[in-house]
């Protein structure tokens, strides 16, 4: 989705007065299903404090439903759906569906080894296939032959073939002796004995967590090395609307692309397992799910670490994020060349601005934010009702109430300052503190800086502005600035800077901490008295994180004693399969359709004269391809649960067949992130048919529309 668009990778403002239409007394949220290491019931929750929403409830879906492959909820799908999958439906669901590199995710698609993903996932992967006069991204490409298919170098997929409980050794692991850093060694040198590869069989482990440490798996994968660009459309179709459109509905994206995996003999890969195709595609109200990989959510943090995301960190994010987004606009309006060439990051800044408002939007909501409040207080009532339980875990959310107070007094001075990551101060302190012992800054400390000067000085500018803005007494900017303004401080730090030679700052780093502590660069002069300043904090920080890890473990025990797997994990980028229905929402004071056709493209590109850039249409589809059927579905809404690394997820049916191909979601998905709520969080997919219609008629793709749907099948 639109978390991962960058090459490297919410506004929805919620005013208070929205909240009162979540106020009404709604039925309690369902107790735990009895078990024997789960509460029989559910106690009755602590009197709530007296307020407008004192009679907000949590609800049963509040935690998602993004389940497991381990412990898949068929009673719950068939109470909702009437529909109970069976193990072989499930396990050819599983083995059809792959981790596409380690940002997106992707499906087979055919008897041929053919890969279904978004255009988006696919973008790193463009320019290393690229040929002499092409430009992939603008123009698209189309393999009209097997031999036509491009390997792309470095790219990989993995097939989940695996799935063992590791829970009871992992546990046993730690032990009771010794400190909780000692106990978290233990664990950690058998997870990775546990995670040691097989070449010989070409099989990687994980030990995944879930429930913060009440329950691990150890998830084998089967790794394809050999994977071949087929398909790309071009990005004014693939990406139609830009930010503008970005995190919002209704939409007009051909969103996909096409790989294939070939075997270690050259051949295409004939995986046992594949997703049909649907060529009618969803259809209103029908039970659709999504079967990828999320990447991660944080559902299960107290409401104490979320006030401290909501009030703390998320809003240094912004800061810092938009004075880089201001970085670039000042660059731009000087060059207006070197603008374009910035558009990509761009892009990335601003749509993660919107990613991180968006979630932060949602936690300002009062009504939201009583959801959880109100789970919170339930969940604490199982445990401390139970003696046994509230003597093991009952202290754990005082605990970390008291470490985001810990945290508070600490972080300004490191969330503010991303300056020492910028240009040749950046560069200087990756080298002193390579040359003191910092493996992981040795590659940053001999990088070349990319940036012209001026260019530097703009960004350097602007971050130490916002941080005299937001912590101007800290120590570590004082000592930076020494008097001056951000604007001379910036000039003069990269004017000075005399190791801008790639080979010279090598050379120096060759010789070790003491050439690094004689050097009389004034950069480096200044890194050496910045970075014990900045490696004090973070010890500081690392410090609480040991301590609330160990807090955040036991109630992550205690969640799964009492809850068990009647409610998913948070997301791990690990394969889940999320339950819906294909249903528009209300919004903006109207309805929006739970689809869009190709009518509605014509209309939004021409609408705007195609004189803006992110609504103009690339050449093949300025006017409607023959044959097109402009009533065609092309994009369509549903209630499944997502996040960043669903991105290329098939969307399917009960018989198992692509219906679509999930892309984003809409704003007011981004709270997301830590409650789900399908009142109107909302799914965002290209049409099974909408695709098919484009390779068909814009395309004349017929090899491929022939692979996905044979003759014998229509």
């Amino acid at each position: 989705m639109s978390q991962m668009r960058s090459t490297v990778l919410l506004l929805a403002a919620v005013v208070a007065g929205c909240g009162t239409a979540r106020t009404s007394n709604e039925a309690p949220m369902p107790a735990p299903a009895p078990a024997a290491a789960r509460a029989e019931a559910m106690p009755a929750a602590p009197a709530a404090p007296a307020s407008s929403y004192d009679t907000i409830r949590a609800r049963p879906f509040d935690t998602g439903r993004m389940w497991t492959f381990d412990v898949p909820p068929l009673d719950h799908f068939q109470r909702t759906y009437g529909f109970r999958p069976t193990q072989q439906w499930l396990d050819n669901v599983r083995l059809s569906v792959v981790r596409f590199a380690t940002w997106c995710s992707a499906s087979f698609v055919s008897p041929e080894g053919l890969l279904l993903t978004n255009h988006h996932c696919g973008v790193p992967t463009l320019d290393p296939v690229q040929r002499a006069g092409e430009n992939l991204l603008t123009n698209g490409f189309i393999s009209r032959t097997r031999a036509e298919e491009r390997r792309v170098p470095d790219l990989f997929v993995e097939q989940l073939v695996s799935i063992e409980d590791v829970t009871e050794r992992v546990a046993a692991s730690m032990g009771q002796d010794g400190s909780q850093e000692e106990r978290q060694a233990r664990q950690m040198a058998v997870r990775r004995e546990m995670e040691r590869p097989d070449s010989a069989n070409r099989m990687r482990y994980q030990v995944v967590e879930f429930y913060n440490g009440g329950r691990y798996s150890r998830y084998g994968y089967k790794r394809f090395d050999d994977v071949r660009l087929v398909f790309a459309p071009e990005q004014g179709i693939a990406f139609f609307g830009g930010d503008p459109d970005n995190f919002n509905y209704p939409r007009y994206n051909l969103d996909m692309a096409l790989y294939r995996v070939y075997d270690e003999n050259g051949r295409p890969y004939r995986p046992a397992n594949y997703l049909r195709w649907s060529a009618a595609g969803a259809r209103e109200g029908d039970p659709v799910f999504v079967v990828g990989n999320p990447g991660t959510t944080q559902r299960q943090l107290t409401n104490a670490q979320l006030q401290y995301l909501r009030d703390v960190s998320q809003p240094a994010q912004l800061a810092v994020l938009n004075a880089q987004r201001t970085s670039i606009q000042r660059i731009g309006q000087a060059d207006a060349a070197r603008g374009l060439e910035l558009r990509d990051n761009l892009f990335s800044i601003e749509n993660s601005i919107k990613a991180i408002t968006g979630r932060r939007a949602g936690a300002l909501d009062p009504a939201l934010f009583a959801r959880k409040v109100d789970w919170e207080r339930r969940f604490r009532a199982a445990v401390q009702g139970d003696p046994a339980r509230a003597a093991r875990y009952g202290a754990a959310w005082d605990s970390i109430t008291a470490f985001q107070a810990e945290r508070r007094a600490l972080a300004p001075g490191l969330l503010f300052n991303a300056y020492l990551n910028s240009g040749p101060l950046g560069q200087a302190m990756a080298l002193v503190r390579a040359a003191g012992g910092e493996a992981q800054f040795r590659t940053a400390a001999g990088a070349p800086l990319t940036a012209a000067r001026g260019e530097q000085v703009i960004e350097l500018s602007e971050l130490l502005r916002v941080a005299q803005r937001n912590v101007p007494q800290d120590s570590l900017l004082r000592l930076v600035l020494a008097g001056r303004t951000p604007d001379e401080a910036a000039t003069q730090i990269v004017s000075s800077y005399t190791l801008a030679d790639t080979a010279a700052r090598r050379q120096l780093l060759a010789g070790g901490a003491a050439a690094v502590q004689a050097s009389t660069d004034p950069v480096v002069a200044l890194a050496r008295q910045v970075a014990p300043l900045v490696m004090a904090r973070q010890r500081a920080m690392a410090a609480i994180n040991v301590r609330e890890t160990a807090q955040r473990n036991l109630l992550g025990r205690a969640f799964y004693e009492v809850y068990g797997t009647d409610v998913p994990p948070d997301a791990t980028f690990t394969l889940r399969i999320a339950d819906g229905v294909v249903k528009g929402y209300e919004a903006n004071g109207t309805i929006m359709p739970w689809k869009t056709t190709y009518y509605g493209l014509y209309n939004r590109a021409y609408g705007f004269d195609q004189k803006t850039s992110d609504f103009d249409l690339p050449p093949r589809w300025e006017t409607p391809p023959a044959g097109l059927r402009l009533e065609t579905p092309f994009n369509f809404v549903s209630t499944n649960d997502i996040i960043g690394g669903n991105s290329g997820s098939p969307m399917i049916n009960r018989d198992a067949e692509v219906v679509g191909l999930i892309f984003d979601g809409n704003l007011q998905s981004l709270p997301g992130n830590f409650i789900f709520d399908e009142t109107q969080n909302r799914t965002i997919s290209v049409h099974s048919a909408g695709i098919l219609e484009a390779l068909r008629t814009a395309y004349r793709a017929q090899r491929l529309v022939d692979e996905l749907v044979p003759p014998a099948r229509r």
